[in-house]
């Protein structure tokens, strides 16, 4: 019983860390911003962080 409590102290913590993060991400998906962090530069940091926009048109 006695390791029992920092047990579930531990594991609310997780729970309560996870929940922010998955709140924080509708948060951001609602307001129109992406998920990945390259500050609007997406060209320099190389991730694939806009899948789901449109193709730009070739000129």
């Amino acid at each position: 019983m006695g390791t029992l409590i920092p047990t579930i102290l531990i594991a609310s913590l997780i729970g309560i860390i996870c929940i922010a993060v998955i709140v924080s991400e509708i948060r951001k998906k609602k307001r129109g911003q992406g998920s990945c962090s390259c500050g609007g530069q997406c060209g320099a940091c190389g991730m694939d962080c806009h899948r789901d926009d449109p193709p730009s048109p070739k000129k």
